[in-house]
């Protein structure tokens, strides 16, 4: 399975997504944008994603959205991670 850092533009926050491809990753998270954010005018083209690697831990895809999220700690085997303020950057 595929990793990618998922972002809509202008947007503050990024989510990390487990997924088959690039387009499966930008779909689940228009999803996620508009079904737990309640961001609808976000639409497929708004969608950034960088490929952060790939992994044979995970089977199933799933959008990474908080540190606490049980797939984070493979997130972090493969050198990503969450910031919790802008100036830790």
């Amino acid at each position: 399975m595929n990793l990618y850092m998922c972002w809509g533009f202008g947007a503050e926050y990024v989510t990390f997504v487990f997924a088959e491809n690039a387009r499966q990753a930008k779909r689940m998270t228009l999803d996620w944008e508009n079904n737990a954010l309640g961001h609808y005018d976000v639409t497929y083209e708004d969608i950034a994603h960088h490929l952060v690697g790939k992994t044979d831990e995970v089977e199933k895809p799933c959008v990474v959205d908080h540190k606490k999220h049980p797939m984070y700690p493979i997130v972090e085997k493969l050198g990503s991670y969450f910031v919790d303020k802008y100036d830790e950057w």
